[in-house]
């Protein structure tokens, strides 16, 4: 069974006609662009400047966690 990486984000930029959050990873350099419904995207908006975070499992490219 392999172990999932996960890595700790925060929020960088919204998409809002693609439906894609941008997310930066604090541990390794890189980013991780995730596709959301527009409900989610329409909150995300209000969070790009609050340090919205999450925790992202980096193999699949999925959130798994988050504040």
């Amino acid at each position: 069974m392999s172990q999932k990486k996960i890595s700790l984000c925060v929020l960088e930029e919204v998409r809002p006609g693609e439906n894609i959050a941008v997310y930066e990873n604090l541990e390794r350099e890189g980013t991780y662009e995730i596709i959301h419904d527009p409900n989610t995207i329409e909150y995300l908006l209000t969070q790009v400047d609050e340090g919205y975070c999450v925790e992202i499992d980096t193999e699949n490219n999925q959130i798994v966690g988050g504040n």
